[in-house]
């Protein structure tokens, strides 16, 4: 978590261009779905869980390692609702992977999780 404050660049056109701020996707998008690749492919994970909103988690389905694996979920808000309903989600994420059973949480929110190759 950090702390909340103003935007100083953002992902999203229109909050840039609402807040007088650099727009810089395509800035990041030429380099950070490299950069998570490299991360993925060396550490090889059982499963990724990725939340935020459509701005973030475009670079993560942009790798080729989300093209490639089908054990990535994507969970995604849309506005500013997002942390209302994806907080609950993370909650139980966390529950699950401490009681080292994630397939009760999948089970729960299978139609929450973005389709991959969609």
């Amino acid at each position: 978590m950090e702390e909340a404050r103003s935007y100083q660049a953002s992902f999203n056109y229109n909050i840039a261009r609402q807040n007088n701020i650099p727009y810089t996707k395509k800035i990041w998008m030429k380099i950070l779905p490299m950069i998570i690749d490299h991360i993925l492919k060396n550490i090889d994970p059982e499963f990724v869980y990725v939340f935020g909103s459509r701005d973030y988690t475009q670079f993560v389905k942009a790798t080729d390692f989300y093209v490639t694996h089908e054990n990535i979920r994507v969970f995604e808000s849309r506005g500013s609702s997002g942390v209302y309903w994806l907080s609950p989600i993370i909650n139980d994420l966390v529950e699950a992977l401490i009681e080292g059973d994630h397939t009760v949480f999948e089970g729960k929110y299978r139609e929450k999780i973005v389709e991959q190759g969609g």
